[in-house]
């Protein structure tokens, strides 16, 4: 609600022509600096508020604490290329100076032709409205049919303006609380649906069904279709082919949040699929012959390929030996490599490398991809919680896997460590913080697990975490419970993968319960020879 409007009552207004200006004054101030405090952002008034037409901007502080805009004292005098500031505080190289005497007020969205504002006094109502606004019609349905617009069409105007902090700000927030109230549990608008809206721009249309297929997979109950399944691989492809079939890099930047979502939803999605495709037994003839008929959709090698290929793009790897080497990495990064989008998503395509062989339970592979990176150094990799919590998953399971508990239990303790230290910073959005919940629990079951093998001493505050939820199960494995070994472990291992489709006539069962027995076998060899 604009800001005059809240004073538009009777009760307001009667006050205000009964008490002195200068109480007046000070509970307007009181009011205007109840966001943020003017005097210590540098921008407070040399007079009272009443005592001349007052501009009020809830956007100023958050541009002065980004930097985005620096507040300076009235300036001195101006040299050759410089100006001096009456502090003494001297700028080079300037270009240009913009004297802001003064602020003009009109609204864009009014017709000039309905009012006209002289020495700043508008002579009509002081809260004029849009006369071309058909969708407030005090229709609820037409005016949340715009609402939904109107969001759309500002996401579009933060992406065609390359505008990080919009995009990061309509991406952590902006969706969420448009999907929770009003898609909650259904799909969003198909992108047919919301061409028209933002000008049929490609860019746009392929991330907003990147968005519409996994809030399909999280939220919809029923789950995306077999038709919905192809219909987001081959947007992936659009995507990833947009991105890597460009002559120059793309212009285009999205906040690493989102650029590590598009990589591990890519994955998850594949898991999902053959996941889907092994369940023989519960398809029809028609939907069998469907899976028959296209074999390369969501194919394990086209999975790999488009991950490997942004690893080459972007050159990551050998911008991340520089760096480990205290070099540059900007050096050797490449015309690709220095555009964030390629930096970003070669990254994560490691990560997503290291999670999709220890699905197909290639560890030393997995492993292996990551040997550019120091794990000891704090890396790019840091700056999206997800994306480290999923790493030392990944590699603590690895080492488990590959019976270097010691490696495993380092892994597993510093990531939980991390994780309690972290954990309210997450409080706030509800899908990432129950995620990161559930890894939580699984890593410290993997944890419980190696310490039975290999027991060493690790941080006491993991330590105390442990012993509250899992002494009973602990206790249970040190006795040599196999049952109790193979369920922990059921719980905590991710989903395996075949890396090939089914036998469509012959339907068999190796999946993810061989997988358990192999490990239960494991586990009894090593537990008796220990």
């Amino acid at each position: 609600m604009p800001f005059d409007m809240l004073g538009t009552t009777r009760a307001v207004q009667y006050f205000q022509k009964c008490l002195p200006l200068s109480l007046l004054n000070s509970l307007t101030e009181r009011q205007i600096n109840a966001r943020f405090d003017h005097e210590k952002y540098g921008i407070k008034p040399n007079y009272p508020p009443r005592a001349q037409d007052p501009l009020i901007s809830d956007e100023f502080h958050l541009k002065i604490a980004n930097g985005l805009v620096q507040i300076r004292p009235n300036v001195k005098h101006f040299m050759k290329t410089s100006v001096v500031f009456v502090d003494g505080s001297v700028y080079d190289d300037i270009d240009v100076v913009i004297f802001a005497t003064g602020y003009k007020i009109g609204f864009p969205y009014v017709d000039k032709k309905v009012t006209e504002s002289r020495d700043n006094y508008y002579p009509a109502y002081p809260q004029p409205g849009a006369t071309d606004y058909d969708a407030h019609t005090g229709d609820p349905r037409q005016d949340l049919e715009y609402e939904r617009q109107y969001a759309q069409q500002s996401v579009f105007k933060a992406i065609n303006d390359q505008n990080l902090y919009e995009i990061q700000n309509a991406y952590e927030n902006g969706f969420n609380k448009l999907t929770d109230r009003f898609f909650k549990t259904t799909p969003w608008p198909e992108s047919e649906i919301i061409a028209p809206i933002v000008q049929n721009d490609h860019t746009f249309l392929v991330l907003y069904k990147e968005l519409y297929y996994r809030h399909i997979y999280a939220r919809v109950q029923t789950g995306p279709t077999l038709e919905q399944m192809f219909e987001s691989y081959y947007n992936y492809c659009n995507l990833f082919n947009f991105i890597l079939n460009a002559e120059g890099p793309v212009h285009l930047e999205l906040p690493n949040q989102w650029l590590w979502d598009i990589i591990d939803e890519f994955i998850y999605q594949f898991q999902c699929f053959s996941i889907h495709r092994s369940k023989i037994g519960k398809k029809s003839e028609d939907e069998i012959n469907v899976l028959r008929g296209h074999p390369k959709i969501w194919n394990v090698h086209s999975v790999l390929n488009v991950l490997h290929s942004l690893v080459e793009k972007s050159s990551i790897n050998r911008q991340l030996e520089v760096y480990t080497s205290g070099g540059d990495p900007e050096s050797v990064a490449g015309e690709f490599g220095q555009h964030s989008l390629y930096k970003m998503l070669g990254y994560f395509s490691l990560i997503g490398l290291l999670r999709l062989h220890s699905l197909l339970g290639d560890y030393y592979q997995a492993l292996k991809v990551l040997e550019s990176i120091d794990f000891n150094k704090k890396n790019m990799y840091s700056r999206v919680p997800a994306c480290q919590i999923t790493t030392f998953y990944y590699v603590g399971f690895c080492y488990m896997m590959m019976r270097r508990y010691q490696d495993a239990i380092r892994t597993l303790s510093n990531v939980l460590l991390y994780i309690q230290r972290t954990k309210q910073m997450f409080q706030s959005r509800a899908q990432l913080y129950d995620q990161i919940t559930k890894m939580n629990d699984k890593m410290y079951t993997l944890l419980a697990q190696c310490l039975v093998l290999h027991p060493m001493r690790i941080d006491e505050s993991v330590h105390s975490q442990l012993r509250e939820k899992f002494a009973d199960k602990m206790l249970r494995m040190q006795k040599g419970d196999i049952e109790e070994f193979t369920s922990n472990f059921s719980f905590a291992c991710p989903k395996f993968l075949s890396p090939v489709p089914p036998n469509y006539d012959t339907p068999s069962v190796v999946n993810h319960k061989v997988c358990i027995y192999i490990y239960k076998n494991e586990v009894y060899v090593t537990f008796f020879n220990s």
